[in-house]
């Protein structure tokens, strides 16, 4: 898809004063519902809403549909498929909790089940930073996509939360007969290794998640084409690049969202866009001044 004029897009449907905020504006047609305010938090500057990963992740799944031929398949769950409180039960209740939550995913993709050689990717939001558990059951590989370079032990940092996770969906594919039913249980996570790891920017998780699991296609960190430059200078510093790609890959989204055919409320926000033209060039300067500071209180309530 091509965008003309994304920053048109964005300013009609991130008002505060031109619209009702709770309009909802994206829902595929078997996938979670987003209201206008979770998915602002698109904006640059913004912390991403646990919605618009799960959202994305519905998204990802109808472009699925339309992959390369030979293309390796995948399938796209939504956030926390464990909630917290999970992680201290018992395996048997996470491996129903996990049972549980695979239906709706299911149901998403339009599958009856998990295809076989597929990668699945798991999104976790842990201690306010998102990442991604991706299970690689053609090659047998468990592996964390992470943008933090933080320097600690794999225990230290995810506190097995891909252990767990990994050992749920052993239990679930072994329960439906899939062929690496239980296999899969014996693979130990590995932390991907990314040259675009970052040490500093705490913000963007969310970002960094969506475009992993948009772009990864089971192949290592060195052969994985993302597009992020490295995060700082030689002395240290965050380079303009990087941040203006981060920035821009925010307005992509948000604008791929909303005017996806997947959409179900596309054609809202086409009508949204209309009246938003209409406008004198005066009241569109006048909204566009205060559209942050009303967002981001909006938010922050």
């Amino acid at each position: 898809m091509i965008v003309t004029d994304w920053s048109e897009i964005i300013i009609t449907h991130f008002l505060k004063h031109f619209v009702f905020v709770r309009d909802t504006v994206f829902r595929t047609e078997r996938g979670v519902l987003v209201m206008r305010s979770p998915l602002e938090s698109l904006l640059p500057g913004m912390e991403l809403h646990i919605l618009v990963i799960s959202a994305w992740a519905d998204l990802l799944n109808y472009e699925e549909k339309f992959r390369q031929k030979g293309s390796i398949t995948r399938l796209f769950c939504s956030v926390n498929m464990l909630n917290e409180e999970d992680y201290n039960k018992s395996a048997k209740t996470r491996s129903k909790t996990f049972a549980e939550n695979m239906e709706p995913v299911l149901i998403s993709a339009d599958v009856k089940k998990i295809p076989d050689k597929s990668l699945v990717f798991v999104p976790v939001l842990h201690a306010d930073h998102f990442y991604c558990v991706c299970f690689n059951l053609r090659d047998m590989k468990v592996e964390v996509l992470d943008n933090s370079a933080k320097d600690v032990s794999m225990k230290d940092k995810y506190n097995e939360r891909p252990e767990k996770l990994r050992d749920a969906l052993s239990v679930y594919l072994e329960n439906i007969g899939h062929p690496v039913g239980g296999v899969i249980g014996q693979v130990e996570p590995v932390r991907l290794e990314m040259p675009w790891r970052t040490k500093h920017n705490v913000i963007d998780c969310g970002v960094f998640l969506m475009r992993h699991m948009e772009t990864y296609k089971g192949v290592d960190g060195n052969g994985w084409e993302c597009g992020f430059s490295n995060e700082c200078t030689d002395a240290g510093e965050i380079t303009y690049k990087h941040r203006k790609e981060i920035d821009d890959l925010r307005h992509k989204y948000i604008v791929k969202m909303l005017l996806s055919d997947a959409d179900t409320y596309k054609s809202f926000v086409e009508s949204d866009v209309a009246k938003y033209k209409k406008l004198s060039a005066g009241e569109k300067k006048r909204l566009h001044a205060a559209t942050f500071d009303a967002i981001k209180e909006r938010l922050d309530n």
